[in-house]
């Protein structure tokens, strides 16, 4: 979590009796990044925030709710592509590919969007998913896996292979 605690103490983003551990990777590179953060990880989840993407104050705890009412394993949150037409980063794995979701009907306040693959700059994993990447496929979460040379791909790739259902929280 890229938090600054001081202008956002852990007491306002977690519930009583919970702790909220706060951390920044030391390695360089997206992909050592975020496997250092999966190493390092104290508790049950995992949240990666990308530093050149901007989120309201009160992510953290829309996420978590829904992440822990529904009991999902693998949640991340709407952004755009930067390059136009900025469309969502979300796809469905269709026939063998992945293929973009472009839309879908707002004007009906979808809690989650059923998801197989995403970008990584606002994800939320429950440990258990990372654990089973490691043991059953014997793989760092984030890493190099062909066809795919993003490290968001290969982990929710990793997932789908495994059965892990991955959700969007487009609001």
């Amino acid at each position: 979590l890229g938090a600054n605690t001081s202008r956002c103490p852990a007491q306002y983003v977690v519930p009583p009796g919970c702790h909220l551990h706060v951390d920044r990777s030391t390695v360089s590179g997206q992909v050592g990044a975020r496997n250092e953060l999966v190493k390092k990880m104290q508790g049950e989840w995992l949240l990666q925030l990308d530093v050149d993407e901007t989120f309201e104050p009160d992510l953290v705890m829309r996420m978590l709710f829904l992440f822990e009412s529904l009991n999902l394993d693998v949640l991340t949150g709407l952004y755009h592509f930067k390059q136009k037409p900025h469309n969502p980063v979300l796809f469905q794995y269709i026939e063998g590919t992945y293929r973009a979701i472009v839309d879908w009907d707002r004007a009906e306040n979808i809690r989650l969007l059923p998801v197989d693959a995403a970008g990584g700059g606002c994800l939320l994993v429950r440990r258990s998913v990372f654990d089973r990447i490691r043991k059953e496929q014997n793989a760092l979460p984030f890493d190099a896996m062909p066809p795919y040379t993003t490290d968001d791909f290969n982990f929710f790739e990793r997932c789908r292979q495994l059965g892990i259902k991955s959700y969007c929280a487009p609001q």
